[in-house]
């Protein structure tokens, strides 16, 4: 009996090797995605030219312990020389090359160049970086990878040889994503969500995120209704499936497959950056032995066969391991790192009797743990808006700034106008009082962009709207933020 439940428990923190291999994938392929499409905003976010050179970060908000690399330079061909860094070292980790150096690198790029400007930071981006942090104790290259390759180990499966693990860090990634969706249900505690079925409707009128879908959703209250009762609920049932002792395979591919549903769903009606994806996508690392081996059998065949077209074309060196054990130090990091976070996130709850010590917070500034998932918490916000950049010519004609040099109206767009997500996020970020400091240099870079176009001073307003009940006119109002002499801004 013991030794049945032992294996349970083996089924349930393990993991499969072939699983931790399409983690290694996906996360490594959504980093190349991330570097690609912050290297369009390159010089504007990144170097001493965009909208927050380095000298007033580090002296108006410079934040604590927390570190960046791309703080070493604000010359934008050091930062694309980072930027290749970072590339270079996820096209390594996705093709299993010295996975654990370049999942180390991968992490550190990552984490810096978070860092270097945080007001472009959404709930995507410390999913990916906290998950690539426990990815750094996983076996990621045992299966189906170079470094299998070159260690001759990848002719296929060898009679008995082991295809799943259980470590700390197994045990670290199931928590992590369960913490995700306890944590997120925990933070709903209000009637919007758990009783009156309204905070669906709510989200979807944050007109900055929804899209075409989800404006056809609002036609449907009783529908959304349904659905906001249905998410919170699987948000607190999806984790204990997940954590099932019993036919855990079948149990845990369906929770998956809810999981990847909802986060699918909420793509489709709300545009909200990375986070959609990387939820779906590290949910890989969990993927029951059962689903290679009877779940989807044809799967795992295609994974025995890219190991054997690697093994064909990659010369095999005695030196080459494809894993390499860990040091008793670095699993006993693994075991302290995972009782912190699950301390972090249950003393970062509203109302929470254990708290954590103020001198220990550095701890996940330097490791980038930082984590609080409070999506649409305790409701959807209500306030909403837009940005309007008002500026005077050097004629006295005022325009708007935020949509080319237009003439100026205070109305709200039939487009918000935003580039991209990280424009938005920056832009909305810069609303709220504790982002003050970084007013003045994103001002300071529209008068250097404006200033041979006529502009000679410019105010940033935002236009705060507050969502009504369905049959009310919403109610806006305009919020200042800033105000810049074009003339004397540096």
């Amino acid at each position: 009996m013991k030794g049945a439940w032992r294996a349970r428990l083996g089924e349930v923190f393990g993991a499969d090797l072939r699983s931790l291999a399409l983690l290694r994938i996906a996360l490594a392929g959504i980093v190349l995605c991330d570097v690609g499409l912050r290297a369009r905003d390159l010089t504007v976010f990144y170097s001493d030219d965009g909208v927050l050179p380095r000298a007033p970060y580090l002296q108006q908000v410079g934040e604590g312990w927390r570190w960046s690399l791309h703080l070493l330079s604000g010359a934008s061909w050091v930062q694309a020389g980072l930027f290749a860094v970072t590339g270079l070292a996820a096209l390594a980790m996705l093709l299993g090359w010295r996975t654990r150096a370049a999942t180390i690198v991968t992490w550190v790029m990552l984490c810096s160049v978070q860092q270097r400007n945080p007001l472009l930071e959404q709930g995507g981006d410390i999913l990916l970086r906290v998950v690539l942090f426990w990815g750094m104790f996983l076996p990621l290259g045992a299966r189906a990878s170079l470094d299998r390759a070159r260690a001759g180990e990848s002719a296929g499966e060898r009679e008995g040889e082991a295809v799943r693990v259980v470590s700390v860090a197994t045990v670290a990634l199931l928590l992590q994503l369960v913490l995700v969706y306890w944590m997120t249900a925990l933070w709903k505690d209000s009637a919007a969500w758990r009783t009156e079925g309204s905070a669906l409707y709510w989200a979807l009128q944050i007109d900055q995120y929804v899209s075409g879908v989800g404006r056809w959703l609002r036609g449907y209250p009783a529908a959304l209704t349904v659905l906001t009762l249905v998410v919170f609920w699987f948000e607190v049932v999806g984790p204990c499936l997940l954590l099932s002792p019993w036919r855990t395979g079948v149990v845990r591919t369906v929770a998956m497959v809810g999981f990847v549903a909802l986060h699918v769903g909420v793509w489709l009606c709300l545009d909200i950056g990375l986070f959609p994806f990387v939820s779906a996508f590290v949910m890989l690392g969990l993927l029951p032995s059962w689903c290679w081996d009877e779940g989807a059998p044809r799967l795992g065949a295609a994974l025995r066969g890219v190991e054997r077209w690697l093994a064909a074309r990659v010369r095999a060196s005695r030196r080459a391991r494809a894993v390499g054990r860990l040091p008793r130090w670095a699993e006993v990091l693994c075991v302290a790192c995972l009782v912190y976070v699950v301390w972090w996130n249950v003393a970062d709850l509203p109302g929470a009797r254990v708290g954590l010590p103020q001198r220990l917070r550095f701890v996940a500034q330097v490791l980038r743990l930082e984590q609080r998932w409070d999506m649409f918490a305790p409701a959807p916000m209500r306030n909403d808006g837009w940005m309007v950049i008002a500026g005077r010519m050097a004629d006295g004609r005022e325009v708007d700034l935020m949509r080319g040099a237009r003439a100026l109206s205070w109305q709200a767009p039939a487009q918000r106008g935003y580039v991209n997500q990280r424009w938005r996020r920056y832009l909305m970020n810069l609303v709220a009082p504790a982002r003050r400091g970084y007013r003045g240099p994103y001002a300071q870079w529209l008068c250097r962009r404006w200033r041979a176009a006529g502009v000679e001073s410019l105010e940033l307003v935002f236009m705060r709207e507050r969502t009504m009940p369905p049959g009310q006119a919403p109610e806006v109002t305009r919020v200042p933020l800033w105000r810049e002499r074009c003339a004397t801004a540096r």
